[in-house]
């Protein structure tokens, strides 16, 4: 296989630096880097989500936890996890002394899609050689410094197709984690309240999705959460309100709007409910947590 280095852009986005390059490597995808400045180096905390694309995570110092779905990964310097597209994933670190960069796969083509779905499946690990550590702790230090893009393209590319190389010559050596059918549910129905949550009365197109009867869904909702239908419905609106209060400058009467609510009030009864404070005491706690 061969692979061509095409272009490379940067933005900023809040205190994170995204670098892509486009790649032609078993088809075509675009390789974006993401590395975490100076200030928050250490901190690499995420909240219960899934992405498009697939993921790629790198730690190249310290320790943190990268939890998809039942499935918790402990890392440490020269361990790597991705997930697949549509798998939901959190991570938890703080340490000190934690470096680490992450590179998402997105947009390839049908012959990518089949080669990076055959290596990664829907979640896997492994340990990188010493080659291919030592190329990530090369970008990361050229990322923080002044290097030119040439270089930046180079490494970029280097990286992401010795990480694929290793992969497919590991095999059987790496440790690849299939999902069974009772969690790649949770995937579907979490899908669907995050794209659905401002829909009511949406059960029969979510049974159908999944293949069931409408009795047959709410006794699945209820085993996986233990909650019915409805209740999924409004926890799903409260997660995307805390969203919006942590991440945008939406005032809390815009929040409540965006999540299907007409009444403030029962806005604000269902998020003290389900988070303990109110919109604004949540969103100041927030920007506390993150100014420490």
């Amino acid at each position: 296989m061969v692979f061509t280095q095409i272009t490379l852009y940067r933005k900023i986005f809040s205190m994170n630096k995204t670098f892509s390059v486009k790649i032609e490597y078993g088809g075509s995808f675009l390789a974006r880097l993401h590395v975490s400045s100076e200030k928050g180096a250490s901190r690499w905390t995420e909240d219960r989500h899934c992405n498009a694309g697939y993921e790629l995570h790198y730690c190249l110092g310290g320790h943190a936890v990268f939890i998809c779905d039942r499935v918790q990964y402990e890392m440490e310097r020269g361990d790597v996890v991705l997930a697949a597209p549509g798998i939901y994933h959190s991570s938890e670190g703080n340490d000190p002394g934690l470096l680490h960069i992450s590179i998402t796969l997105c947009q390839p083509d049908f012959q990518a899609e089949k080669m990076l779905m055959g290596l990664i499946g829907t979640s896997r690990t492994f340990k990188m050689n010493s080659q291919l550590l030592e190329l990530c702790e090369f970008l990361l230090s050229e990322e923080r410094g002044e290097a030119d893009e040439a270089m930046l393209i180079s490494l970029m590319t280097s990286v992401t197709i010795s990480t694929l190389r290793q992969l497919g010559a590991a095999g059987k050596g790496t440790e690849q984690v299939v999902l069974d059918n009772r969690f790649r549910r949770t995937d579907i129905i979490d899908n669907f309240f995050e794209e659905h949550f401002m829909e009511n009365g949406a059960e029969e197109q979510l049974a159908e999705t999944m293949g069931l009867s409408r009795r047959q869904l709410m006794r699945v909702i209820s085993e996986e959460y233990g909650e019915s239908y409805r209740e999924k419905l409004l926890s799903a609106r409260m997660d995307k309100a805390a969203l919006l209060l942590r991440n945008s400058k939406l005032s809390v009467s815009e929040v409540c709007a965006a999540v299907g609510y007409t009444s403030e009030t029962a806005f604000f009864k269902q998020f003290r409910k389900k988070f303990a404070f109110t919109p604004a005491e949540y969103r100041d706690k927030m920007r506390q947590k993150l100014c420490n």
